[in-house]
């Protein structure tokens, strides 16, 4: 099984060359790195661009923020297994081998979520307790904890997730949610594989408190759309047979 790893871009010129270098070392021949840029104003394209890989491919997105991208850019991929990556991380030696290790032999779809550490500006370790991920659509409709940037998921899924609604909070939810529904395969790597960089300009705004009105919005909206969408895909009905 292959790989596509893809990336959301938006004026990431300070540590996307890190994390694509941290991706490349692990692409094998014949899979890709699709990097969808939504109309950066600095030197990001710039930066991608002067790499001289044929595994890069780099489309320019529809401009309308970073869930929309990274649809855009799940779209292309090509490969069995894709791998959602944020343009500031930087990845583990071994993670995408361990990734595709757990994909096979699987014969339904799975969502793949890894440990972290959190990193600074610097790439210096913060020693804060990393939260820890928790299976369930109902606790991962109360306290999400599918993190995107942590996230792989088979492209069969794909089907089920896209078109995103309009109104999710995150995409990662949304994909952790549909397949928990679906009832595919959740598999958590306890071991370090992503070194999750925290700073001011968070692409995902993680780091920004929302409040408990915003909060209580989203999830009535998240779990109005997997409603929707499940019984569109007739998922729904294996929770009442007896």
């Amino acid at each position: 099984m292959k790989i596509s790893v893809v990336m959301a871009s938006y004026n990431g010129q300070k540590y996307i060359l890190d994390q694509i270098q941290s991706i490349l070392s692990q692409l094998r021949d014949g899979e890709e790195l699709i990097i969808s840029d939504d109309g950066s104003t600095d030197k990001t394209v710039d930066l991608i661009n002067k790499i001289k890989d044929d595994r890069i491919k780099l489309v320019f997105g529809p401009s309308k923020g970073v869930i929309k991208n990274f649809e855009f850019a799940i779209k292309k991929a090509e490969n069995e297994i894709i791998v959602l990556s944020d343009q500031d991380d930087v990845w583990i030696n071994n993670r995408l081998e361990k990734i595709r290790n757990e994909f096979m032999g699987i014969n339904n779809s799975l969502v793949y979520i890894s440990n972290y550490e959190l990193i600074d500006n610097n790439g210096e370790k913060i020693n804060i307790k990393n939260s820890t991920f928790h299976k369930g659509i109902i606790r991962n409709l109360v306290k999400n904890s599918y993190v995107g940037a942590l996230m792989a998921f088979s492209s069969e899924l794909r089907t089920d997730i896209i078109p995103f609604p309009k109104k999710i909070a995150m995409h990662d939810q949304w994909i952790g949610l549909m397949n928990e529904i679906k009832g595919g395969h959740i598999f958590y790597s306890k071991s370090v594989e992503v070194q999750y960089r925290r700073h001011d300009s968070n692409l995902t705004g993680r780091n920004k408190k929302l409040t408990n009105v915003v909060k209580i919005r989203n999830r009535i909206n998240m779990t109005k759309f997997i409603i929707e969408r499940a019984v569109k895909r007739r998922y729904l009905l294996k929770w009442f047979r007896v």
